[in-house]
């Protein structure tokens, strides 16, 4: 079983500026990181005089092999923010990036050579298993992107806006 991936770090990032006619804030969020990648199996069981493998029980398992990669980590948040004051003309605008989920690990080659006889006995159980699984990708996460414009004369315009990627 190979490890998960490691949780993307959080990002706040705010731009104020009380004295200026545009505020431009871009955040990047950390994203999470791969899982890694599973081995290979091998196995190998049996022997001519004595290849009996024998189980009971319920939900008893003989034989199982698995190989199983790893999920990918979780993104990390984002907040980005710009504030803009001024007495003329004045405009705001928050990009935020990121939060992005990693990549889910690969299965590997599970290779099962079994020379005899395999027996269970009980309600579900299982003789055989060979499994090769790949990990899922990570969660994404929140992105919050925004802007705030004041302009403190009566006659000039303002504009904010946010955009959010992620």
């Amino acid at each position: 079983i190979a490890g998960g991936g490691g949780t993307g770090g959080v990002n706040i990032s705010a731009l104020l500026i009380p004295r200026s006619d545009t505020a431009i804030n871009v955040g990047v969020g950390g994203s999470g990181g791969a899982g890694g990648d599973a081995g290979d199996v091998t196995l190998t069981r049996g022997d001519v005089e004595r290849g009996l493998t024998q189980t009971f029980g319920d939900q008893s398992k003989a034989i199982t092999a698995q190989s199983v990669g790893g999920g990918g980590g979780r993104g990390g948040v984002n907040v980005s923010a710009g504030i803009s004051a001024t007495q003329q003309g004045s405009g705001a605008i928050g990009l935020g990036i990121g939060g992005f989920g990693g990549d889910g690990g690969n299965g590997g080659t599970v290779d099962v050579d079994i020379n005899g006889t395999v027996e269970t006995a009980g309600e579900n159980a299982g003789g055989v298993k060979a499994q090769s699984l790949g990990g899922g990708g990570g969660e994404g996460a929140i992105n919050v992107a925004g802007g705030a414009a004041l302009s403190l004369s009566g006659g000039s315009g303002a504009f904010a806006g946010g955009i959010g990627v992620g």
